[in-house]
């Protein structure tokens, strides 16, 4: 499991990047982000947009208290017709993404929400979702805001993973958005345990992201080395490798860390001296 960013949910933890000219889209777009919320808000979560808390946005892609994913630009709002509450049940973190054809030659605007286990092969989330006259988004001097909206209240709650942003609203469902990359917020770039106040640059795209707040970095960490040899007349840890699939389930929207293992052992009930590997 790579890094990822561990949100609370509380005010004032989110990550920013400065202003810059790059992220002035105002045509078609498309966000993309791998995420897992822990809970759904009582309105909805911001994954990321170009917007500052002051309450000036150009553009914001976000998770509805429905499970809905919703695209916001300017003062207008499309949201998709179906829920990701299940999809998360199922899967747990998922790629979701949001594809704003501005001008769709037909005298209207569309969104299209799509999903991904592996973000390469993409599914869409209900249908089209449309709009009429034909829209441009409006140019705003404000930075980007992961984990939060706008307005200080609505903050992520749970990982985001990666989130991406594309000028270009062009999306193949063998492999995602077919823009250009103008935003990548990408947690294996930062520091070990970064937290609030530290910042990191993007390898991709250059902006400097600061992590805010309760804002922190978790990842995977090896505890025990091949280095370690276990004798075989020794006891082995009696732990299964199911410990290590719930581990992270604990731990979203925390500031804490994962664990693995490079070894895991389990010994079968009623045979004491009878061990495993898993």
């Amino acid at each position: 499991m790579a890094k990822f960013l561990a949100l609370d949910g509380s005010s004032g933890t989110y990550v920013t990047a400065p202003h810059d000219a790059s992220y002035d889209v105002t045509g078609d777009i498309a966000i993309r982000a791998r995420i897992w919320p822990s809970a759904l808000p009582n309105f909805s979560h911001g994954i990321i947009g170009k917007a500052e808390a002051g309450g000036t946005y150009s553009y914001q892609f976000e998770i509805h208290s429905s499970g809905a994913l919703r695209f916001n630009w300017n003062a207008n709002t499309l949201q998709s017709t179906a829920s990701t509450n299940s999809l998360f049940d199922e899967h747990g973190p998922l790629w979701v993404a949001a594809a704003f054809d501005a001008d769709d030659g037909a005298g209207g605007h569309a969104v299209r929400f799509y999903w991904s286990v592996d973000g390469q092969s993409w599914t869409q989330l209900g249908g089209d979702v449309t709009g009429a006259g034909a829209e441009t988004i409006r140019i705003t001097e404000v930075g980007l805001l992961v984990g939060r909206r706008q307005f200080a209240s609505h903050t992520f709650n749970g990982n985001i993973y990666r989130a991406q942003i594309y000028s270009g609203a062009g999306f193949n469902l063998s492999g995602g958005p077919t823009g250009t990359l103008v935003a990548d917020f990408n947690p294996a770039d930062a520091p070990d345990y970064a937290i609030g106040g530290d910042s990191f640059d993007s390898t991709l795209t250059g902006e400097t992201w600061t992590l805010h707040g309760n804002a922190s970095i978790g990842g995977v960490r090896t505890v025990i080395s091949d280095d370690i040899v276990l004798q075989p007349n020794l006891p082995r840890p009696s732990i299964c490798i199911e410990a290590v699939a719930v581990t992270e389930a604990w731990m979203r929207g925390q500031a804490m860390r994962e664990t693995t293992f490079s070894a895991v052992w389990s010994r079968e009930v009623g045979a004491c001296s009878t061990w495993r590997q898993c």
